[in-house]
């Protein structure tokens, strides 16, 4: 009798034991990566500061005949938020699209007592070299 086939499937087939833990332990951590990025998103989305940038930028007129209404929002976006004790700052450029276009709006604003000022808020279509400002109806900006 051969030896080789005595012994136990683990033994024979250890490599392949190997590469399938390493291949679940890769997908575990992209899915953890995943997940996380997913819950920051969708905490920064909930912030009051992305949702009045984002109610600007639907109200603003300009950026309407730019885009074409609805103005919508993709799942992702870049930027970073942060607040303690009723001050922040929030800085992130938003991708938003409508049927006629796509544009970047870029937020910078700063949290003081409460109230978010925005420093930047403006909009950059996709095919076009100048910024729509969408603080105009901010009074704190002007």
């Amino acid at each position: 009798m051969n030896s080789e086939y005595s012994k136990p499937w683990v033994q024979r087939h250890w490599i392949l034991l190997l590469v399938l833990a390493a291949g679940v332990m890769t997908a575990l951590m992209i899915g953890l990566g995943v997940i996380t990025v997913y819950s920051l998103m969708t905490a920064l989305k909930g912030s009051p500061v992305y949702i009045e940038a984002m109610d600007k930028a639907r109200a603003s007129t300009e950026l309407a005949a730019a885009l074409g209404r609805p103005i919508e929002e993709p799942q992702w976006m870049v930027g970073a938020s942060r607040q303690q004790e009723g001050e922040g700052h929030a800085f992130f450029v938003i991708p938003v699209h409508g049927p006629k276009g796509k544009a970047d709006v870029h937020v910078d604003a700063d949290l003081h007592d409460g109230v978010w000022t925005f420093r930047t808020l403006r909009a950059k279509p996709e095919h076009s070299n100048r910024f729509i400002d969408l603080r105009e109806a901010d009074p704190a900006a002007r």
